[in-house]
């Protein structure tokens, strides 16, 4: 049962990181950057940052949209309000508090 609860405490910071690193961009971004961005932070491998990416997509947290054959995603305007909420959780993860 640790474990469940483990991943989903996992889950739930690297929602909190990338929609932290969303806010402060607060400007489109191509994934590929992100991904960078986010794994210079936290070890997180692609396929799992995609399924935490594609989580805040469905959610409507994060918008994407395509310009130039290029994917970028931005947190969504209505949305940027949960990042406060956020907040509070994102700055007890240890992780937050080692940068």
């Amino acid at each position: 049962m640790s474990s469940n609860s483990d991943n989903a405490t996992t889950l739930a910071e690297n929602k909190v990181l990338i929609l932290y690193i969303l806010n402060l961009i607060n400007n489109d971004i191509r994934q590929d950057d992100l991904f960078k961005i986010i794994t210079s932070i936290n070890n997180i491998n692609y396929f799992y940052f995609k399924q935490v990416l594609t989580d805040l997509i469905d959610s409507k947290l994060v918008g994407i949209h395509t310009k130039e054959e290029d994917q970028f995603i931005r947190i969504t305007s209505e949305r940027k309000k949960c990042i406060y909420s956020y907040k509070r959780d994102f700055t007890r993860s240890s992780k937050i508090k080692s940068w």
